[in-house]
């Protein structure tokens, strides 16, 4: 930072390079016999959703067990990011103008990625019980649900499939050592030049006013290389794809800040934002995983399919504009009611969409990738409250004590893509998003200490749109139907010791009560409400510690 009078001038660059590598071995079995199965696609017990049973089968039987198939993959991204700012202020006074404020930014981001795979069938009859592998039992699964259904069963441990691997390998016809990563998958880089003007000012008209009124330039230019799965003509190859996007963006930012009373103050606001996706999301290649189980025995079968997952090298940033407003009522220094309302309309959001191909290398893929979506909009209206407990009849114990609630409701429309827009046109709900969102914490923060407890509540969202597969047309994909989940909620913990001014020790717990997350599909076409249930998600607890020093 340099200051002189009173221009003020700072400025920084930053750098970082990350490297991600993850190696899979799948070890694919199948029965080797079918036992009766019953199934229960929405039991009432525990967390609901499906379950299934075995009559007279004994799961733990290493002779009715058989190895189907051996895959080795792995993936390898890469990441380099260069960033750069240079800001200005100069302060003119304390009415009217009373900061000019200029700045430029530079951004340059570049990625990679690499993988291989490759899958080898096993000959007949290698049972787990003529492998030279250990075995022990799954660990009884679902976080101890009261629902019944198959929760243990035989299976290889983990370490001895690593210490067997090359045996593994050449049983499976597939050769020995893990395979050299192929060329990238994809390249990209993105460059971003920014620059933005904007002037705070402060008057009065009967009412103290202040705010800021700006305009952001920015000039994007993205490259990505890499290869795609393409279908012309109901015909699907695997070919090299490029693509080169740039655009400019202007972006104004206007808002006001009303000061009625030391209490109670108005804010509103103006904005233009645009939202980029991530090299992640425009990674043209794709991952396909193992085949279905039923491809082992029925490789015909209409249900033998994998299913896959990629970016798009076509996805443009959501545009957004904006209009908030909000009151702000301080009733004490640490305690405060906000009530605000918001408007966006929408250009792009990105959905999550399935659609089937027929690859050339490996057969019918379900592939799931983000895709832009048409106009829509999200508004809605937001409440929140603060205060620590600190009131002059409160004993004094209770003043690092604090309370915060809050809550939004939100109205979200958007159109589809255009490939789901086909058979589901007009305006849907945007995936993701819900209706209705709640948070209620108590917390304790003094200078060493910080402790927080935090409920937070969603309703019933669309998690993706895709097109159900139909049965009666040899399952080809047919109406575009939605996922949905339903409302949960989350307690979540948090401390923060600070032993010194330079040391912060840190833990965190976040679903603590392992709330299960369930998953509906709609099946009626014209009936939103007709759904069944089709998956139930025990989300884990993560438990992180950590210590952050200060130099």
């Amino acid at each position: 930072m340099w200051k002189a009078d009173r221009l003020k001038v700072t400025g920084d660059v930053a750098w970082t390079d990350s490297t991600y590598t993850q190696n899979n071995l799948n070890f694919n079995y199948t029965l080797t016999t079918q036992p009766t199965r019953t199934f229960n696609f929405d039991t009432p017990a525990g967390a609901g959703g499906g379950v299934v049973t075995l009559t007279n089968f004994d799961l733990f039987n290493p002779s009715l067990y058989r190895l189907t198939t051996f895959t080795d993959s792995g993936t390898r991204t890469h990441g380099r990011d260069i960033q750069a700012r240079l800001d200005l202020d100069y302060a003119l006074g304390d009415e009217g103008i009373t900061n000019l404020q200029a700045g430029i930014r530079f951004n340059s981001r570049d990625a990679d990625s690499r993988a291989y795979t490759r899958t080898g069938t096993a000959p007949a009859n290698q049972f787990f019980s003529v492998l030279p592998l250990e075995y022990s039992s799954v660990p009884g699964g679902f976080r101890g649900d009261e629902a019944e259904t198959v929760r243990s069963w035989l299976t290889p441990t983990r370490e001895s499939i690593i210490a067997q691997v090359d045996y593994l390998r050449t049983l499976t016809g597939l050769t020995k050592g893990r395979p050299g990563w192929n060329a990238p998958t994809y390249t990209g880089n993105e460059k971003a030049y920014a620059g933005y003007v904007q002037a705070r000012y402060a008057f009065d008209i009967g009412v103290p006013v202040d705010g800021l009124i700006g305009l952001r330039a920015i000039r994007t230019e993205d490259q990505i290389n890499g290869i795609a799965t393409v279908t012309t003509a109901g015909v699907t190859t695997n070919a090299p794809i490029a693509r080169d996007n740039s655009y400019t963006d202007f972006l104004p930012n206007v808002s006001a800040r009303l000061k009625f009373s030391r209490e109670l103050q108005l804010r509103v606001a103006f904005t233009k934002t645009r939202t980029r996706p991530g090299f992640g999301s425009l990674n043209p290649s794709v991952t396909v995983g193992a085949p279905s189980t039923i491809c082992a025995t029925e490789p015909t079968s209409v249900d033998c399919l994998r299913t896959a997952s990629g970016g798009n090298p076509d996805l443009k940033p959501i545009e957004s504009t904006n209009y908030d407003a909000s009151w702000e009522y301080y009733f004490t220094r640490d305690g405060s009611i906000t009530l605000g309302a918001f408007h966006r309309d929408l250009t792009g959001f990105i959905n999550t969409t399935t659609t089937q191909v027929i690859d050339p290398t490996y057969g019918r893929l379900n592939i799931t990738r983000p895709e832009n979506g048409g106009k829509g909009h999200i508004r809605g209206i937001e409440a929140g409250f603060r205060t620590f407990f600190r009131a002059p009849w409160l004993p004094n114990w209770t003043r690092d004590f604090g309370v915060l609630a809050n809550y939004t409701y939100l109205d979200h429309k958007s159109e589809l893509a255009p490939t789901l827009a086909k058979t589901l046109p007009g305006m849907q709900p945007l995936s993701g998003v819900s209706k209705h969102l709640a948070n209620a914490s108590i917390f304790y923060e003094n200078r060493f200490l910080s402790l927080r407890a935090a409920y937070n509540y969603r309703s019933d969202f669309v998690v993706s749109y895709g097109q159900v597969a139909d049965p009666a047309l040899n399952n080809a994909l047919g109406p575009t139907l939605p996922v949905k989940e339903k409302g949960r909620g989350t307690l979540d913990l948090s401390a923060t010791l600070n032993p010194t001014s330079k040391i912060a020790i840190n833990f965190s717990v976040s679903n603590l009560l392992g709330t299960a997350a369930t998953n509906t599909r709609q099946f009626d076409y014209n009936s939103p409400d007709d759904v069944y249930a089709w998956q139930t998600r025990f989300l884990e607890s993560v438990y992180r510690l950590g210590v952050r020093f200060r130099l």
